[in-house]
């Protein structure tokens, strides 16, 4: 029986990690100020009101998808226990 598993596999996986949350650290090193980099983000607040209208869907439609995610999770853990907490018709402890 071959198994699946791969001792090389985790650390393909621990280097890909590695290397997405290290990528914006080095995008952000090249740039001249680390202080400017980051507060370029709070710069153009005041967008135009198309802009701001878009930015407020999207944020509406995030919260929407978010809350519609949890109810699924929720009604997934209560199917799950009410398929552990069902009766089977016959006692598997006699078998």
């Amino acid at each position: 029986m071959t198994s699946k598993f791969s001792p090389s596999q985790p650390r393909w996986r621990s280097a890909l990690v590695v290397l997405v949350g290290v990528w914006p650290a080095l995008r952000v090193s090249r740039t001249a100020s680390l202080t400017l980099s980051l507060h370029e983000g709070g710069r153009g607040t005041s967008d135009g009101a198309q802009r701001q209208r878009i930015r407020s869907g999207l944020v509406v439609a995030q919260v929407a998808l978010a809350l519609l995610l949890l109810a699924g999770a929720g009604l997934t853990l209560k199917s799950f226990h009410n398929a552990q907490n069902a009766r089977l018709g016959f006692n598997a402890g006699t078998f």
